[in-house]
Formats: C-alpha cells, sequence, structure tokens
C-alpha cells in the first residue's frame, strides 16, 4: 500500500514539473517571437549585373514593413548574425497607409573606388531579444551580387537606320514615274520606225 502511494505521488509530482515546464516554454516562446521579414526590392542594379567603365555602385532599393526594426547591410561579408562588418541603413519614408499603418522607405547606398571583380550587398533587419537582455538578432533578407569591370567600356550597339514611309513612298513613286517614261519612249520608238518604214 506504501508502495503505491509512493509511486502515486512521484507521478503526480512529474506531472506537475512537466506542465510547469510546458508553461515556461510557452511563455518564453511567446514573449520573444520572431517577426516577420520586412520585403526588400532592389531597384537596381539588378542581381548578378556587370557594371562597365567604373568603381562605383549605387544600390537603389524600397522596403515595405509593418514592424519597426533596425536595418542594416554588409558589403563583401558573408552572411553572419553578428553586428561585425554591419551598417546602418539611411531610410526616408515615401508613404504609410493610415489604416495598416505599413510604411514604405527608400534607400539608396553608394559605394567607391571599387576593385574590378564581383561583390555583394547583404540586407538584414534587427531587432533586440526581448529574453536576453543587450541581445540583437540579426537575420539576412536578401543579398544583391554585382561585378565590377572598370576596364572595359560597352560598346554601343549599332543600329540600322529605319525607312520612313515618307521616304519610301516618294521613292517609288519616282522608280514608277522612271519606267513610265522607259516605256513611253520605247513605245513612241517602235511607232516612229513603224511609220518611216511605211513611207
Amino acid at each position: 500500500m506504501i508502495k503505491q502511494s509512493f509511486m502515486a505521488g512521484i507521478t503526480v509530482l512529474l506531472l506537475v514539473i512537466s506542465i510547469l515546464a510546458g508553461m515556461y516554454v510557452v511563455e518564453i516562446a511567446d514573449a520573444n517571437p520572431a517577426p516577420l521579414p520586412p520585403k526588400f526590392t532592389v531597384e537596381s542594379p539588378q542581381n548578378n549585373t556587370v557594371l562597365y567603365g567604373t568603381d562605383s555602385a549605387n544600390i537603389s532599393l524600397t522596403l515595405e514593413t509593418v514592424s519597426v526594426f533596425d536595418y542594416y547591410y554588409s558589403f563583401d561579408n558573408s552572411i553572419t548574425h553578428f553586428p561585425v562588418g554591419k551598417s546602418l541603413l539611411n531610410l526616408t519614408i515615401s508613404s504609410e497607409n493610415p489604416l495598416t499603418h505599413d510604411k514604405t522607405y527608400q534607400c539608396n547606398i553608394q559605394f567607391h573606388n571599387l576593385t574590378d571583380g564581383q561583390h555583394s550587398v547583404t540586407l538584414y533587419y534587427s531587432y533586440f531579444d526581448s529574453i536576453i537582455p543587450d541581445w540583437r538578432h540579426f537575420l539576412p533578407v536578401t543579398t544583391i551580387a554585382f561585378s565590377i569591370d572598370n576596364l572595359v567600356t560597352p560598346i554601343p550597339s549599332q543600329t540600322i537606320p529605319e525607312f520612313s514611309l515618307l521616304v519610301i513612298l516618294p521613292l517609288f513613286i519616282f522608280i514608277l514615274s522612271i519606267a513610265f517614261i522607259v516605256r513611253a519612249r520605247k513605245t513612241c520608238g517602235v511607232t516612229y520606225k513603224q511609220t518611216l518604214s511605211k513611207r
């Protein structure tokens, strides 16, 4: 009887501990949800673009978000979740929806004196952890790859000028007139020869 009571007590104690542990895990998960990422749209350059005849690049992008984050970028760095090698984006609000509080931002990032070869820019959003004090999460959103070729200037494509209808129509009328004149002369020549032969 004592053994059964002891086993029942142990079972109840384990059940209470598991319930409390589950509540703690749910509380941590609710307090620190992973926020939805913002939507970055890169206007220029397009991914894997080659920039000829320059050592500069201008990254132009639009950002749409509901939440308030800090936004960073890293240049030619591997994707990391730490602040090393990241710079804060300088954003300008271009519009805001008063009903949903969605905000649209514009941003330009300029790079100068770049070496020839491939480069990349990775965009991040960042937020503080609500459980661990002063811990900042850096989550990558997108990476833009581009190449610099400062030695080669692109050759402009040569276009063949198109003849407009205003040029073709008078030219056609001119050629048709010449054909009529030549035919009329031949006809007149034959008629004149026939007249001479009858005499």
